[in-house]
């Protein structure tokens, strides 16, 4: 009698184990659900473009590359933009890069210091990176170059 209770016991936890695993879509399903990306940029010190304002490009909602001026970044205002990316793609390749809006221009601090690029997702920071500026005053601002920040979402 015991040994029937115990297979019958068995059978039912494997039962609503399959269910419950079942209902949360095994789990990998779950991999292509939208979910939040926040872009931040910071810096220590106004931000221009040898030419032009400087841009940033990002990835947008649907897994493209947008592009947007930036018309004002300094030490007290950051540049922010919050999206929900509903792209399905996987893995999907997040960028993060502030510019200056074609090659042969650069972007320029109007004291030496720093940027830093961060990426946040479902608002837990997964990305970061700093750059910092030459210590040479060129043509009214130390130049600084700034590498593309990549994070991969599987």
């Amino acid at each position: 009698m015991k040994n029937l209770i115990f297979r019958v016991l068995l059978v039912l936890m494997i039962a609503a184990s399959t269910i419950s695993c079942s209902l949360l879509g095994g789990g990998d399903s779950m991999k292509n659900e939208p979910f939040v990306i926040k872009y931040e940029i910071l810096t220590s010190a106004g931000v221009s473009a040898s030419s032009l304002t400087p841009i940033v490009s990002f990835t947008n909602s649907t897994g493209q590359i947008d592009v947007e001026n930036i018309t004002t970044l300094n030490s007290t205002k950051p540049w922010v933009k919050e999206l929900t990316i509903t792209s399905e793609t996987r893995p999907l390749e997040i960028n993060l890069l502030i510019s200056a809006k074609a090659e042969g221009l650069y972007l320029k601090l109007d004291k030496q210091g720093t940027i830093t690029q961060n990426v946040y997702k479902d608002n837990k920071l997964v990305a970061s990176s700093t750059s910092q500026s030459s210590n040479i005053n060129f043509f009214g601002g130390f130049q600084i170059n700034v590498n593309k920040l990549v994070y991969k979402v599987e």
